[in-house]
């Protein structure tokens, strides 16, 4: 069975649960219903006249008999099934479990996936610029050293650089490429959540101040997982969705279509 039919059988069991919790409850109701009727009938034949008691004591008797048979029959069926109930519930615990299982490992495949694409990815699209790669007075200097440092790994440095190109040159050319590797280097560490918000705020700049640029598609797709990664699924799957809507012959768009699946399995 694979991870979906899984999901599939847990809900199926899930529903059953509570189909066979109501009915217990129904016939719990039943024979509390049923025990006080036969109290009061009792009660109002008592305080008939004598005679009519005495005489309608084997009446009684008779018909007591096979309500008494019924009530044990009643109590051997409930009995059924709550052991029949507790073996389901175990089941299900069971498939969660193996759900659970499932889905750590897929999200551990992906991002190891992911990791790989993004370094191939960066060292594909890197360009660097025909100013001085040695002159830090420049837009196209501090970038450059920038992207130097990102390749030599040295990932903090280069966060200095590109953070002080933005602030030195603000409407420079290169902004909008700052703020997208703003983004994926504050990404990097996938649990350090003031790291993904730093992220997440380079990345939504990007998209609000330059929405044509080259980088919004591979800009969307980072937010996608960034957002899911702060807990907010809901606003992860529309960056996600927008990817697949907008891009759909993008790279980032395949890669959309991926990490959704890693979610819902």
């Amino acid at each position: 069975m694979n991870s979906l039919g899984l999901v599939c059988a847990s809900s199926q069991l899930d529903d059953w649960r509570i189909i066979a919790q109501i009915t217990i409850v129904c016939l719990l109701v039943f024979i509390l219903w049923w025990c006080g009727s036969a109290i009061a009938q009792q009660a109002e034949e008592s305080s008939g006249d004598p005679i009519e008691r005495e005489l309608g004591v084997v009446d009684q008797e008779k018909e007591t008999a096979p309500d008494q048979t019924q009530l044990v029959e009643l109590f051997k069926k409930i009995s059924e099934q709550n052991e029949e109930i507790s073996f389901l519930l175990g089941r299900v615990e069971e498939l969660e479990h193996q759900v659970q299982v499932l889905r750590e490992e897929n999200r551990e495949r992906y991002a190891e996936l992911d990791e790989r694409v993004r370094v191939l990815s960066g060292q594909a699209t890197i360009q660097l610029s025909t100013d001085n790669l040695g002159d830090n007075s420049t837009e196209g200097g501090l970038f450059n050293r920038a992207i130097v440092l990102i390749e030599g790994e040295q990932f903090d440095e280069a966060i200095v650089k590109l953070e002080e190109m933005i602030e030195t040159f603000p409407n420079g050319q290169r902004v909008p490429d700052g703020f997208y590797w703003l983004g994926e280097l504050y990404s990097r560490d996938r649990t350090d959540s003031q790291a993904l918000e730093k992220a997440r705020q380079n990345l939504v700049q990007l998209l609000r101040l330059y929405s044509e640029h080259k980088k919004v598609a591979a800009a969307m797709y980072r937010l996608g997982v960034i957002y899911e990664d702060l807990g907010d699924s809901p606003t992860s799957l529309d960056y996600l969705e927008r990817v697949i809507e907008e891009f759909p012959d993008s790279r980032e768009a395949k890669l959309a279509e991926d990490y959704i699946n890693t979610l819902i399995e």
